[in-house]
């Protein structure tokens, strides 16, 4: 199976990552935290002193009250992944108005963990994380989608696209991860996606994007993602081997880097999504013109992809 390969002529038409010193983000995501723990505890989830959600909440507050320029790098890139994780966790509680008993069951998941994502073994909190936020970004959109089985149900032009999304850990939990995407989408012959998180995959365990300034962040980020976009779609990359006459026709890849901007001594955070599909899959006229919406990227010319 051929993929789309990404568009050789694009230009991302993401905003720069405005970056902020640490002491600004810190009291504001205090606060945003605070709000986010107060709407689960609305909804009827019991946070304990020791989940996630509460050790985030319980670091900045130790780590506002510290003078963190001179603090260790390590301790800084640490927090800086914290920031990530909480950004993330605002925008899926702020992107639900009621949640459906589907939604709560993947909200009472999210708060498991441990503060680091490269500490864990096993992820349930965060893989339940990763769909809650494609959810809300799906929806941020302008898209409509429903959790549920698959993991999501994207409305797109009068069809409705199952989507299976995969948050995988290393390169060589990849296969076994879209193996099971594969065979989730078996009971759909109209075909759909399978969403890949490459948060793991984009860096060394451990690190953050270093860059002198917000531009460079953004075109080193731009090189990252697009390099392991194309290593995806590649020959020797499972989604080849193992796609062919299956009902995956659509891959979301998504990624997200904490970085630090040297040049303001402060922290921002990196996004980019890109869609693509099976080139030779007559069912991929099903995501016509949706590149254009959920893509970091898009031709020069402004036109969909198809």
């Amino acid at each position: 199976m051929a993929v789309g390969d990404p568009h050789e002529l694009a230009y991302p038409v993401h905003p720069l990552a405005e970056p902020h010193s640490f002491e600004v983000t810190l009291s504001q995501y205090e606060t945003a935290i605070a709000r986010a723990i107060a709407r689960l505890q609305d909804w009827g989830l019991q946070l304990s002193p020791t989940s996630r959600i509460a050790s985030y909440r319980d670091l900045l507050r130790e780590s506002v009250k510290r003078d963190l320029p001179y603090a260790p790098t390590r301790e800084l890139e640490k927090l800086s992944f914290v920031l990530l994780e909480i950004f993330e966790i605002i925008e899926v509680v702020e992107a639900i108005e009621t949640p459906s008993t589907r939604e709560l069951r993947r909200l009472a998941l999210l708060v498991k963990g441990g503060i680091h994502p490269d500490d864990e073994t096993s992820s349930p909190g965060r893989d339940a994380q990763y769909e809650l936020w494609l959810h809300a970004f799906l929806r941020k959109k302008g898209l409509p989608c429903l959790l549920g089985d698959p993991d999501l149900r994207l409305r797109w032009q009068g069809t409705t696209i199952p989507l299976e999304a995969k948050r995988p850990g290393s390169l060589k939990s990849l296969d076994d991860r879209y193996r099971k995407a594969l065979h989730q989408l078996d009971p759909y012959p109209q075909g759909g996606i399978v969403a890949l998180s490459l948060d793991l995959l984009l860096r060394p365990r451990g690190k953050v994007l270093y860059a002198e300034s917000p531009l460079q962040a953004s075109e080193l980020m731009d090189l990252i993602f697009l390099q392991h976009a194309k290593a995806l779609i590649s020959q020797d990359s499972p989604l080849t081997k193992r796609g062919g006459g299956r009902n995956a026709i659509g891959f979301l890849f998504t990624g997200k880097l904490p970085a630090f901007i040297r040049e303001h001594g402060a922290f921002a955070a990196e996004f980019r999504q890109e869609l693509l599909w099976a080139a030779s899959d007559p069912r991929r006229v099903i995501l016509a013109g949706l590149r254009s919406v959920v893509s970091s990227y898009v031709p020069l010319d402004g036109a969909a992809a198809s």
